[in-house]
């Protein structure tokens, strides 16, 4: 194949941890443009995996694994792992890494595949983000997902997702750069600097990394004890949870009001930034779909089953401090108080909610 020609196979690849609010809603969109989903499966928490199972038995093109990198966690390890079983196990001719709050979409509401397969192989292609804005928790299980947003950021800085082409594959061995929003030639680098880079007008990501009070606590509670166990700094990976943190632990939990300003400012952490953040209405835009996305699977969640979810992912978490167990004491003993300003914050959050029964006698 040679440089320009359309591509013909399309893979998306992501990794799935306690997504089971989103996991199908993610799967079911992406194979309307992808000729297969690569998913890494891991231990769950919430009922990603029965999800996933379903949604295997029920045909759809997902190819499941599980890859547990050696001692050190290194991650490059991983990336390699899946990077090179796309192309020569899987003969993918484009490769896409979405989380599973990614969602690819074409400006005009059309399949972004035809527009994907018009990418040059031999270009080094942006897709920028599009960060949509909580205004209330899902409530109806088949429902797809995105449709509950109806607003997205705009004045966002930027940032983008890429793709890795057979092309760039064969020739520079890529790996993907820090937050999977760029690349990084692996050999032939020198080369590689000629590598022309396009932003597409065409082609972006819906991002939704806010969608309700339960996945929001899971998602920075959990993040954070992960964080503190690998000794990140403030400015390191996860740095978009700090904010969140402090706003759990000072409001002991989240209301719906603080999970919305939650998703007005993710990712933004300076107040320059802040202040050029603005609103603009519109969902998802998916056109082309014949109808309205339904789900089977999924069930988004009341009551006592956030609480169930949330138990289990911080009894989860505490397997990290065990990992620093063999740190000073002193170390031990601050990853220790953090876990326990973690816990009192989700069992504070937990009382104040309403039961099931009560929120069922509500409704």
């Amino acid at each position: 194949m040679s440089p320009g020609e359309p591509v013909k196979k399309i893979i998306v690849h992501t990794s799935a941890k306690n997504e089971g609010d989103l996991v199908e809603s993610f799967c079911r969109h992406s194979l309307t443009f992808c000729d297969a989903v690569l998913l890494n499966t891991g231990a769950q928490e919430d009922d990603t995996q029965t999800i996933i199972d379903a949604m295997i038995a029920e045909g759809l093109p997902i190819i499941p694994y599980s890859f547990t990198p050696p001692a050190g966690g290194n991650y490059d390890l991983h990336m390699r792992h899946w990077i090179d079983d796309a192309f020569t196990a899987r003969n993918a001719d484009l490769l896409l890494h979405l989380d599973p709050d990614e969602f690819l979409f074409h400006v005009e509401g059309k399949n972004p595949r035809e527009e994907l397969e018009r990418l040059a192989e031999n270009e080094y292609h942006q897709f920028p983000w599009r960060s949509y804005v909580y205004a209330k928790d899902p409530d109806d299980d088949a429902a797809f997902l995105p449709s509950f947003f109806t607003e997205y950021r705009t004045g966002d800085p930027f940032y983008a997702k890429t793709c890795i082409s057979r092309y760039l594959f064969e020739r520079f061995r890529p790996l993907l750069g820090p937050g999977h929003h760029s690349l990084r030639y692996t050999v032939n680098q020198d080369q590689a600097r000629h590598i022309s880079e396009r932003i597409s007008d065409r082609l972006a990501i819906g991002h939704f990394p806010i969608r309700s009070l339960t996945q929001t606590m899971i998602k920075i509670m959990s993040g954070m004890v992960a964080k503190w166990a690998a000794r990140l700094g403030p400015q390191d990976a996860g740095y978009q949870w700090d904010a969140i943190y402090e706003l759990i632990t000072r409001n002991r939990g989240l209301t719906p009001e603080l999970v919305r300003e939650c998703s007005l400012f993710y990712s933004v952490i300076s107040p320059e930034e802040r202040g050029k953040i603005g609103i603009a209405a519109g969902s998802l835009p998916v056109d082309y779909y014949p109808e309205a996305m339904r789900l089977k699977y999924t069930r988004y969640g009341r009551g006592d089953r956030d609480y169930i979810v949330l138990h289990a992912v911080m009894s989860r978490a505490a397997f990290h401090f065990e990992r620093v167990h063999q740190q000073s004491d002193a170390k031990l003993s601050a990853l220790t108080a953090e876990l326990g300003r973690v816990t009192h914050a989700v069992r504070s959050w937990a009382h104040r909610r309403p039961t099931a029964r009560n929120e069922s006698a509500d409704s």
